[in-house]
């Protein structure tokens, strides 16, 4: 669990994606899947052997004339890369399970800010 401290100094709680509910991190590997389909750039004239796993998953559902089990095929392939993108990220979640609008400023390796939100409002995480 962490707290977001707004520059108001409001409090928000907020909760990694391990801390989910079971039923709310299913919801957000859906979400997750989803995002991944519908940013991939498709190439017809790319090798098979050079796709990462959602480019290899729509292949083969294309080939299979089943471009609905696509998704399937993404969590078959990716599991482990799914289930490491929201730590990996920094991803946060409110308590319903959805992820917080935080935007993270860096340079090079260090963190310059963190914005919340359309109007990015400055915040803490701790």
């Amino acid at each position: 669990m962490k707290k977001i401290t707004f520059d108001n100094g409001d409090i928000l709680t907020a909760y990694e994606f391990e801390e989910l509910t079971q039923e709310q991190r299913n919801k957000e590997i859906e979400s997750i899947i989803t995002m991944l389909i519908e940013t991939t750039e498709f190439n017809e004239d790319q090798n098979p052997e050079e796709d990462d796993f959602v480019q290899r998953a729509c292949r083969k559902a294309d080939e299979m004339h089943t471009p609905w089990f696509c998704g399937g095929y993404v969590w078959e392939y990716g599991e482990k890369e799914i289930l490491e993108m929201p730590s990996l990220n920094g991803w946060l979640y409110n308590s319903e399970g959805e992820m917080l609008p935080i935007r993270t400023y860096m340079k090079g390796n260090e963190v310059l800010k963190h914005t919340y939100g359309k109007t990015k409002r400055v915040i803490q995480i701790n």
